[in-house]
């Protein structure tokens, strides 16, 4: 264990605070709350203009949806037209027995339908591809929100590994500090060498430029949460307890379910309706077209409604015809190899993401115990030194192991963190409701 004079200046973090409580201040600091993961991403999802974004691209969908079911539904307006024309003296008259061709003035108001009866599937192809179309930006919208997920969650890991280093390197340098002085009073009295003081010196200005460093990377990586959740964590305390498990089912095939291949396969879905479509133009349209007139004048005045039955065939249109269909075909099989190469990375992706994730757990386990034996063996050279069995640089180099296997150790942890959202989000498991 260490000496009771050290013991009193530090304490190790993962050792509980068990020193005498510290008397009450005239102002106490003001209690941090705690900030977990899932409400950092709440509040980035609030922030995020992306997400927003895709979020609009829904209601763009919808309203194709909209104006491709438009399409089955009658056609009605009112007409009030009035003709103004320029006639030849007496046969000028605004009665209604004469005939509209001899009228100087001709009033119409009427109600006008219009129902499509056959298109040649055109408008059935673009309907039911405006509901695939609404399901790929759904899909799409949700892989935003999975995406902006994992941002979060890597800034808010780093920081919490960075804050972790800072607290470990102060740590270490109040310890050698200590050592310092203790090495100091041993080389006045002769018992140590000049060189174990430099050594030390050395060692402790090395520590400050890593303490710089780690205070960086804090600094950045808290900048960045910051900017995702749009305000400032000042008063917020991060915390490791977010629930994750290493217990994660991985399957070759999971990946197809994911948001981004379903968005993929439905864009596809959209291509080939619109590939049907185009080669709907070949078949006549057939229409019902009517009239119901409130007010008509001349020979025509007694005559309330008309209909006129449309069958329009095209003959010849062979350059714009051919064109969209080509265009469409190419569109398609596009969208068809589009889905099926997201289908072979998203499969890739699980696969090394799930390695990668099985790799850090092991790492991890492995740090934790090069960790335990690194703080036993500094905890045995300290008690040993008071002794004057090893010297003091026998000490120092032990803790020097110790801190970067303990930096090691905490770096593996919040790695195996990260690699098991990335699996998540490369399984398509994140929940993001």
């Amino acid at each position: 264990m260490l000496p009771a004079s050290e013991a009193q200046a530090f304490q190790w973090p993962w050792q509980k605070n068990e020193s005498k409580p510290a008397q009450k201040t005239a102002q106490a600091a003001p209690a941090q709350k705690l900030f977990t993961l899932q409400e950092a991403y709440k509040k980035a999802l609030v922030r995020s203009e992306s997400v927003a974004i895709t979020r609009e691209e829904i209601e763009l969908a919808q309203a194709r949806f909209y104006r491709a079911f438009n399409y089955f539904l009658p056609q009605v307006r009112y007409e009030i037209t009035r003709m103004q024309q320029d006639v030849n003296g007496d046969a000028s008259s605004d009665g209604d027995d004469v005939f509209n061709s001899g009228r100087r003035t001709t009033p119409t108001q009427k109600f006008v339908f219009s129902q499509p009866i056959f298109s040649g599937f055109r408008e059935i192809a673009a309907l039911t591809g405006t509901g695939a179309d609404k399901k790929a930006q759904r899909m799409k919208y949700r892989r935003a929100r999975e995406l902006l997920f994992v941002d979060v969650m890597e800034s808010y890991y780093t920081l919490l590994n960075g804050q972790k280093d800072v607290q470990t390197l102060y740590a270490v340098h109040r310890l050698m500090s200590e050592r310092m002085r203790d090495v100091r009073e041993r080389v006045d009295l002769g018992r140590s060498r000049e060189s174990e003081l430099k050594t030390s010196f050395a060692d402790i200005k090395i520590l400050q430029s890593d303490m710089l460093e780690a205070k960086r990377v804090v600094t950045a990586a808290r900048n960045l949460l910051e900017f995702y959740i749009g305000e400032e964590l000042d008063g917020f305390r991060l915390t490791d307890d977010n629930g994750e498990t290493g217990d994660v089912l991985y399957a070759p095939g999971k990946a197809f379910s994911r948001s981004d291949v379903i968005q993929a396969e439905q864009e596809y879905v959209v291509a080939q309706k619109k590939r049907l479509a185009a080669n709907a133009t070949y078949l006549p349209i057939i229409s019902l077209d009517g009239n119901y007139y409130t007010k008509r004048v001349g020979s025509q005045s007694g005559n309330d409604w008309d209909v006129t039955f449309k069958f329009d065939i095209p003959v010849f249109e062979l350059g714009d015809t051919l064109g969209e269909i080509k265009e469409t075909d190419a569109l398609s099989e596009q969208a068809r190899l589009l889905y099926e190469r997201k289908k072979r990375e998203a499969s890739l992706e699980a696969r090394d993401t799930f390695e990668e994730f099985e790799f850090d757990l092991r790492s991890e386990s492995a740090l934790s115990e090069a960790n335990r034996a690194t703080r036993e063996n500094y905890e045995i050279l300290q008690k040993e030194f008071s002794t004057n069995l090893v010297n003091n640089l026998d000490v120092l180099d032990s803790l020097r192991r110790y801190q970067d296997t303990r930096q090691r150790y905490e770096r593996s942890r919040y790695d195996a963190k990260k690699s098991y959202w990335r699996l998540k989000l490369a399984l398509g498991e994140i929940s993001v409701t």
